[in-house]
C-alpha cells in the first residue's frame, strides 16, 4: 500500500518547480514598476493641485482635495523609498571595500521595511475608502444607514489584515524572494488570510462605487418619469456621463485587487508580491484623477457651455416626497462645481 500524498503539498511543489526570479531580480522589477506608476501619480498630483489652486471659489472643496493629494503623495513616496531601500540592502550596488556604504547597508532592518510597506498599503486603501465614503455619504443625503453594510465589510477586512495577516508577514523579511521551502508553512497560512481580505476589499470597493452610481442612475430615472425637460437640455447625457465617470474611477481598485486575488489563489507568490507592492500606487490613481477632474471642471459637475442657458432652472418632481427639485447639473462655462463634494449637495438632491 503506497504512502498517502498531500494534495496541497503536491500542488505547492509543482508551483515551486516553475521558473522563479532571484530576490535581486524580483526587487529590481518591483522597484522599477513602482517608480513608473509613481511617476504617473506625481504628474496627476502636480496637474490636479495646480488647477485646483487656480480655480476661484469653493475654498472648502479645494482644501479637501489638496489635503487628500498631499496625503497620497506622502504615502506613495514612502512606498517607493522603502522598496528602494530594500533593493539597496539586498543588491550589492557598492563594492565591499567601501566600508562607509557597507555600514549604512548593514543598519537597514528588512523586517522594519516590510512592516512599513504593509502599513502603507493599508493606509492607502483606507484613504481610498474614506473618499468613497465621503462621496457616498453626501450623494445619499447624509443617510448613515446606507453606509452600514460597506462599513461592516471594511471593519471585517481590517480585523483580518491587522490581526492575522500582518503579524504573519512581519516574520518574513521579503515574501517574494525568500526560500519558499523555509517559509512554506507561513506563506500557505498567510495565503488564506490574503484571499479573505482581498475578497472583502473587492466587495467593499465595488459596493461603494455601485451605491454612488446607482443613486445617480435612480435620480435620472425619476427625472425621466417626471416628464421634465431633461431630454431637451441633454440631461440624460449629463447623468450618463456622471455615471460613466463614477464607474471609471471606481473600478480601478477592484480590477487591481481581482488580479491580485487570482495570483494569490493559484499560489504565485512572486507575482502576488510584486502586485501587492504596486497597490499603494494603484489606490492613489482614482483619487488623483478625481482631483484633476475637479480642477479642470470635468468631474461629477456641471456641463459646460452647451447647457449654460439652463443653469438656473430646477426640475419639478411632482409626486416625489421631500423634494421640490433635484440637482441642477448645469453651470456656466466660467464656473466649476464638484457636486459630490459640496456640503450643500444633499439639500438640492431628492431624498429617494
Amino acid at each position: 500500500m503506497g504512502l498517502q500524498q498531500d494534495p496541497a503539498r503536491d500542488s505547492y511543489a509543482r508551483l515551486t518547480m516553475t521558473p522563479r526570479l532571484s530576490t535581486p531580480a524580483l526587487l529590481f522589477l518591483t522597484a522599477w514598476a513602482q517608480i513608473l506608476l509613481y511617476g504617473c501619480n506625481i504628474v496627476l498630483y502636480g496637474v490636479g493641485v495646480f488647477f485646483l489652486l487656480r480655480r476661484k471659489g469653493k475654498i472648502g472643496t479645494t482644501c479637501h482635495l489638496v489635503a487628500i493629494s498631499i496625503l497620497l503623495a506622502l504615502i506613495t513616496t514612502t512606498a517607493v523609498v522603502t522598496t528602494i531601500v530594500i533593493l539597496a540592502q539586498i543588491v550589492p550596488f557598492t563594492s565591499s571595500a567601501d566600508s562607509a556604504f557597507g555600514d549604512i547597508a548593514l543598519r537597514v532592518d528588512l523586517v522594519a521595511c516590510t512592516l512599513i510597506n504593509l502599513v502603507i498599503l493599508q493606509l492607502a486603501h483606507i484613504n481610498a475608502y474614506a473618499i468613497l465614503f465621503y462621496r457616498c455619504y453626501h450623494i445619499w443625503n447624509q443617510k448613515i444607514k446606507i453606509l452600514i453594510p460597506p462599513l461592516i465589510i471594511i471593519i471585517a477586512e481590517s480585523i483580518l489584515y491587522w490581526g492575522f495577516e500582518l503579524p504573519l508577514y512581519v516574520k518574513i523579511p521579503y515574501v517574494g524572494g525568500v526560500d519558499s521551502q523555509e517559509y512554506s508553512g507561513t506563506l500557505e497560512k498567510a495565503r488564506h488570510f490574503d484571499m479573505a481580505t482581498i475578497t472583502l476589499s473587492i466587495v467593499a470597493d465595488s459596493l461603494l462605487t455601485l451605491l454612488i452610481a446607482g443613486r445617480i442612475w435612480r435620480v435620472r430615472r425619476w427625472l425621466q418619469h417626471s416628464g421634465s425637460h431633461m431630454g431637451q437640455m441633454g440631461g440624460h447625457r449629463d447623468y450618463n456621463r456622471i455615471i460613466a465617470m463614477t464607474l471609471e474611477s471606481g473600478i480601478i481598485n477592484p480590477i487591481g485587487l481581482i488580479i491580485l486575488l487570482v495570483f494569490t489563489a493559484i499560489g504565485n507568490d512572486q507575482a502576488s508580491s510584486v502586485l501587492a507592492s504596486l497597490l499603494p500606487q494603484i489606490f492613489a490613481i482614482a483619487p488623483l484623477l478625481i482631483t484633476v477632474r475637479a480642477g479642470l471642471g470635468l468631474t461629477v459637475e456641471a456641463e459646460q457651455g452647451s447647457t449654460r442657458t439652463a443653469q438656473n432652472q430646477a426640475f419639478s418632481l411632482g409626486s416625489l416626497p421631500s423634494a421640490s427639485r433635484v440637482l441642477d447639473i448645469t453651470a456656466s462655462s466660467s464656473r466649476s462645481e464638484d457636486v459630490e463634494l459640496q456640503p450643500s449637495y444633499h439639500k438640492n438632491h431628492p431624498r429617494l
